[in-house]
Order: C-alpha cells, then sequence, then structure tokens
C-alpha cells in the first residue's frame, strides 16, 4: 500500500471492510495535508490557499480519525486528535487573520478618505498575516510529522484476532458510515434549534462546526443517485453563509475591542474616528443581518426536519446497500392438500442439510419434468425474518455435498399457486404425512390474506414454531 494512492470510490468504500475504508479515508488526508503543506510559505495567493487547504484537511482527519476509531485499532487516541485540533487551530489562526484584513479592507472601501484615515489611526489589530501572525513553518512541520509518520505506517494493515466461536470484530464499513452521519444529523439539528438569532455568536459557531462535521463525512461517500450531492451543496452553501457571519461577528468584536482599549487608557477618539467607527459597525451589522437572513430557510424548522429525514435514508442506503438478501415468509400447517393445487404438476425436492445449528447450510435438488437442478443455500437465524444466500450447484458439487447429509434430510412434493402479488408454495411430505404452506412476502409489515382455497385447509400458523422448520423435520 503506497501512501499516495487514490481514493477508491464511494461503491468500493461503501462496500469495503471498515479497517480498510477508514484507513483509505485517513490516509487520503495525510496526504491532502502533507501536499498543502508544501505551498504555506508562499506570500501570495498561493500561500492563502495553502494555508485554506491545510486547515481543512487537518479538520477532516480529526473528523475522520473520531468517528472510524472503532475500525483503527489504536491508532487513535485523545492524544493524537488534540495535537491535530492544535494544529488545525494553529493554521485557522493564520488563515482567519488573512480573512480580517481582506474584510477590513472591504469595509474600508465603503468608507470616504477622511474616515479611513481615521479608522488608520485607530490601528486596529488586523492586518496582512505574514506581517502578524506568521505560521511557524519549521515547528509546524516537526510537530506535524510526529504525528503524520506513525500514523501512515498505521494505517498500511492492521491486525484482527478471530476466535472461532465469537462474531466477527469489525463491521462493514458501510455501517459504521452510516452511524456517524445519523449522529452528525441529530447534531445540525440540535444546534440549529439552539440558534436565537443573527448575534447568538456561540450556537451559530457550534452550528457551522456540526455542519462541516456532516461534509466531511459526505465528501468521500457522495454519490449522484442517493442525493448526497444536493445536500452536500446546501451543507456548503449553509457553511460559507455561517462563515461570513463569522467573519462579520470577529472583525466587529475586534473594532469595539480596539475602542474599548483606546478609551481605556483615557484617550479620547475624535468625531471622524467617531463617525468613522459607526460606519464600520453599521456596515457590519447589515452584514450580520443579510447573512443571518439568508440562513432562514436551513434553519427553519420544517427544512430542518426534511434535512434530517434526507440524511437519514442516505445513512439508511449505505446500511442495506450490501446486507445479506433476507428471507422473508410465513408458514402454516395445513390439514390436507387443498383441491386447488391437485391439478398442478409439482417440483420433486430432495434437500440434506450439513451440521450447524445457528448457520444452516442445505443442499437441495429440485426435479421439474425430468430436469434437476442443485442449489446451495445458507440460512441464519429464525422466525419471520433469516438471512439466506443462494447460489446453483454443479451436479457433482451438490451429490457431494448431498452424500455429507445422511440422517438430516426431507422429501416432498412442491405445488405453486400465484395468487395476486404472492405465490403460495405447497409443500406436501412424501416421507411422512404433513402438508404446509408457506408464502415470501416483500417486506415484514406486508398484510397476508389467506386466499379463500386455503383458508379451510388451515390448521394453524407455525412460522416461529421451530418444530416445523425443515431443518427439524429433516431426518
Amino acid at each position: 500500500m503506497t501512501d499516495h494512492a487514490p481514493l477508491p470510490p464511494p461503491e468500493q468504500l461503501l462496500a469495503g471492510a471498515a479497517p480498510s475504508s477508514a484507513r483509505h479515508i485517513c490516509r487520503h488526508l495525510v496526504h491532502s495535508a502533507n501536499e498543502a503543506l508544501k505551498g504555506v510559505d508562499a506570500a501570495d495567493e498561493r500561500g492563502r490557499d495553502s494555508r485554506h487547504e491545510l486547515r481543512v484537511a487537518l479538520r477532516q482527519l480529526r473528523v475522520a480519525l473520531a468517528d472510524y476509531a472503532p475500525a483503527l485499532d489504536d491508532l487513535v487516541s485523545g492524544k493524537v486528535i488534540r495535537r491535530i485540533r492544535l494544529l488545525a487551530r494553529d493554521v485557522g489562526r493564520v488563515r482567519d487573520t488573512d480573512v480580517q484584513s481582506t474584510l477590513l479592507q472591504a469595509v474600508l472601501q465603503r468608507r470616504s478618505p477622511i474616515q479611513r484615515t481615521a479608522i488608520d489611526r485607530l490601528a486596529i489589530p488586523v492586518t496582512d498575516s505574514a506581517d502578524t501572525v506568521p505560521l511557524k513553518t519549521a515547528s509546524f512541520r516537526h510537530r506535524w510529522q510526529r504525528i503524520a509518520r506513525p500514523l501512515q505506517a498505521g494505517l498500511r494493515s492492521w491486525h484482527e484476532l478471530r476466535e472461532l466461536d465469537a462474531p466477527p470484530r469489525f463491521e462493514p464499513f458501510a455501517l459504521l458510515a452510516a452511524g456517524a452521519l445519523t449522529a452528525a444529523a441529530d447534531r445540525i439539528d440540535r444546534r440549529c434549534a439552539a440558534v436565537t438569532g443573527p448575534h447568538d455568536i456561540a450556537a451559530l459557531h457550534r452550528t457551522r462546526l456540526a455542519v462541516k462535521s456532516a461534509r466531511y463525512l459526505l465528501k468521500p461517500l457522495a454519490r449522484e443517485t442517493d442525493g448526497s450531492r444536493t445536500l452536500m451543496h446546501e451543507l456548503r452553501d449553509a457553511q460559507a453563509t455561517l462563515g461570513a457571519l463569522h467573519d462579520a461577528h470577529q472583525l466587529q468584536t475586534a473594532i469595539r475591542a480596539r475602542v474599548a482599549e483606546i478609551e481605556g487608557e483615557g484617550t479620547a477618539l475624535s468625531r471622524s474616528e467617531r463617525t468613522a467607527i459607526s460606519a464600520c459597525d453599521w456596515d457590519l451589522d447589515t452584514q450580520v443581518a443579510t447573512h443571518f437572513s439568508a440562513l432562514r430557510n436551513f434553519l427553519d424548522p420544517d427544512r430542518r426536519a426534511e434535512r434530517r429525514r434526507q440524511l437519514s435514508v442516505i445513512a439508511d442506503a449505505w446500511r442495506t446497500q450490501n446486507a445479506p438478501p433476507l428471507e422473508i415468509e410465513r408458514k402454516w400447517l395445513l390439514s390436507a392438500l387443498p383441491p386447488r393445487v391437485r391439478s398442478l404438476t409439482p417440483a420433486l425436492l430432495r434437500q440434506g442439510y450439513l451440521p450447524g445449528d445457528e448457520l444452516v447450510e442445505r443442499i437441495r435438488s429440485v426435479t421439474r419434468a425430468k430436469h434437476t437442478e442443485w442449489i446451495r443455500t445458507v440460512k441464519l437465524g429464525r422466525g419471520i425474518v433469516r438471512i439466506e444466500i443462494e447460489e446453483a450447484a454443479t451436479p457433482v458439487l451438490g451429490k457431494a455435498l448431498y452424500a455429507l447429509t445422511a440422517g438430516k434430510r426431507v422429501t416432498k412434493r412442491r405445488y405453486a399457486v400465484h395468487d395476486g402479488p404472492l405465490t403460495w408454495e405447497i409443500d406436501e411430505f412424501t416421507d411422512r404425512t404433513l402438508v404446509l404452506a408457506e408464502v415470501e412476502l416483500p417486506t415484514r409489515d406486508t398484510v397476508v390474506a389467506l386466499p379463500v382455497w386455503l383458508e379451510p385447509y388451515v390448521v394453524r400458523e407455525v412460522t416461529d414454531d421451530r418444530e416445523f422448520t425443515n431443518w427439524q423435520l429433516a431426518r
């Protein structure tokens, strides 16, 4: 495994084992951080872009390490996550200063020359980041490599202790990612509900962090077919608006703090300075109101509920896309073979069971019009819903497996009756006096009405009666 391999597509990540897919994503983010770090010293636009990309990569890595920790063995500790958070904070300070400097210049451009001169005299502590908040690159690189090198090494492989009588330790990545996305959806909803207005800075900041986390989880797994890309765009726009709100609040706070500092020193502001400060404050208040207005739909209770539902649908799709096929079946004991089926040509079934209790492997031959096919089936569980995996077997393999089932076999004639959307299978056992009716259902909640031709012969339902499972009947 190289550290520069491209990130697999969403379908492959979701279908993979949790340790593998989680490592792919984290390794990709480590590489992204390394690439961004190369340009952070530049004094031009490239430097600003690199600092932004570095901060984003570090934040995405922190979210991935935290949310996918169960699949990452002992690679993840609170100390590692805290160190990454501190590195992202250091880059963030430089990046924030870049943004604040740009925003202040935009505000000053709307002032008169006299007002700009007055603001300059106040020396608002937001200027070019290269002069005020330099990123100590050598120290930063050293701190980062202390994390990145062991992380890269650990992401190349994993160790799994397997016990014969224990369930697998690692779940599919789709389940892990779905759980993380569901938690993120709940977090966004709660934090949106807590926002009371445009100046609720703390609540807006927490909402912004929740939106970022959800975006970071969706980004490597977003697919065109499940609506996740549309939600990504909505979250991206909300994050940008919340960021603009944050920047306006920050600059407004910096200006007010500087005024309080000057007045605290006993220095009176001139008329032009007060006029300029009031104009800037009004301008930033207007920006805050405009940005908050743009957020109203995102914060709206109805939209919140719909967004949460959409994220839940995506998470459910992740959970079920690679789930094993299910057999949803109900079964009834009959008093006799219904006359309706006597004119039908049955299939002749011979089936035997290999040793097993919870995991049942069956080999079955089905003969129709002198043609016989062999089917190998594995079932897990009991009751109305069970996992069922089937595949065709060659005659040679089928007969070899059937030979191993001596003492655990049943033989029967099966009649298939189509009735509306359902197909009823009536099994007339040939090795004992017993008739059963079965029907496979599309969902657990499907309502079943017994057909009029069948109902007079029903003794009782035996779906949950282990005595009437074929495995138990086999002899």
